[in-house]
């Protein structure tokens, strides 16, 4: 067996304890001291074939990493080229890294993580494809992008998509992935009018009165999926019934279990891991709330103190029933978020007290509580005699 094979720019070679496993040797110019240092890395693989083309990408990142040219007979060749898919697996694992270290808060790498498998690698196949020296190619991609979910991919999206394609691409020239060159400011790479877009695509989200709710809730009542659901009936009713009378958020209510729950306190003890502040949350228990979540406990037989009393169900279907049987016509009426909107409407018409209601809806500003609740003529009869 050969001991070494000697490349233009590396040398692969075996060592007495790598058995049939090639490693790659070359040297590098120390950026900082200016030095020539020995870089040596097992390739991982038998083949020398194998072994050289890994050689190769190893090869590339370190020139990159110190800031050395890649010469062009190598950056033309897929030596010199890494996937999104690749980039985007490492890129991925860094940040799950540095989250899990505290440097990020929870659940930061799982929102890149899904713009990078719903349209990142749907927009490039190669790192080097992104156009991010660019603008106007860039913005040309998004924009496509944009059209092809059938302009169901808002602007604010297409921002966000737009800091995830930048970040990828600095995180491939800190790594080595792609040369090292400076980058446009991200506001180029989107309309001078981006923000009127945005505004002009939000959706007004708005609540149900009181009377509203009840006729909702009681039509729940009456919904049978058909679907096979395992779940017992009247799940839908139970779900809409937590949500309406705590305040809950969706992801809260999909995962909340009888270990979260002091029947005797009359507390729902949200843990941090699942709360959006990221820290442990209390809320009080409204007896109608209590109701639906003992049933559906006891339905469901002796559930575990861990697992979700609901678990991640769609209640789309049921929703859609119940608002036309209830004859609710009233636009901005969402399946899941019009509950918080509207139980935080009733409590405002119950009490003038801001901070009750901010601690109501657990949010961190005065300024959320007025996001929330919505003026209505039923607000308005008890001062229009003073007039």
């Amino acid at each position: 067996m050969r001991k070494s094979i000697r490349k233009k720019h590396w040398t692969l070679f075996h060592t007495a304890y790598s058995g049939a496993v090639w490693h790659v040797r070359f040297f590098l110019k120390d950026p900082a001291t200016g030095k020539l240092r020995k870089i040596r890395q097992s390739t991982g693989a038998a083949d020398p074939e194998e072994a050289d083309r890994v050689a190769g990408e190893i090869w590339v990142r370190e020139q990159r990493r110190a800031g050395e040219p890649i010469p062009a007979e190598i950056a033309s060749s897929e030596v010199a080229r890494l996937t999104v898919v690749d980039a985007g697996a490492n890129w991925i694992r860094v940040l799950e890294e540095r989250e899990q270290a505290g440097e990020y808060r929870d659940k930061y790498a799982s929102r890149f993580h899904s713009d990078l498998n719903t349209h990142l690698i749907q927009l490039w196949t190669w790192v080097d494809d992104i156009p991010f020296q660019r603008p106007e190619a860039m913005l040309a991609a998004l924009r496509e992008r944009h059209k092809s979910n059938g302009e169901s991919l808002g602007w604010n999206s297409i921002v966000r998509l737009a800091v995830s394609a930048r970040l990828l691409v600095e995180h491939c020239m800190a790594v080595g992935f792609l040369d090292k060159k400076p980058l446009p400011e991200l506001k180029s790479y989107l309309p001078e009018n981006v923000g009127k877009l945005i505004e002009r695509e939000k959706r007004k989200v708005d609540a149900m009165t009181r009377s509203q709710r009840d006729a909702f809730l009681a039509a729940l009542t009456t919904w049978d999926p058909h679907d096979g659901s395992t779940l017992p009936s009247g799940t839908a009713f139970r779900f809409y019934s937590v949500m309406h009378y705590s305040l809950l958020r969706r992801g809260e209510a999909w995962a909340i279990a009888p270990s979260w729950i002091d029947w005797k306190g009359k507390l729902v003890r949200i843990p941090a891991g699942h709360s959006k502040s990221g820290e442990p949350e209390e809320i009080p228990l409204h007896p109608k709330a209590t109701q639906a979540l003992k049933r559906q406990i006891a339905l469901r037989g002796s559930l575990e103190q861990d697992l979700p009393i609901f678990g991640k169900i769609n209640v789309r279907k049921a929703f859609a029933y119940a608002m036309k049987k209830a004859k609710i016509t009233k636009p901005g009426i969402t399946p899941h978020h019009h509950a918080r909107h509207s139980a935080a409407t009733i409590a405002a018409g119950e009490t003038q007290d801001m901070l009750a209601l901010q601690a109501l809806g657990r949010w961190r500003s005065l300024r959320m509580v007025e996001r929330y609740t919505h003026p209505n003529a039923t607000r308005a009869r008890p001062v229009i005699g003073k007039l």
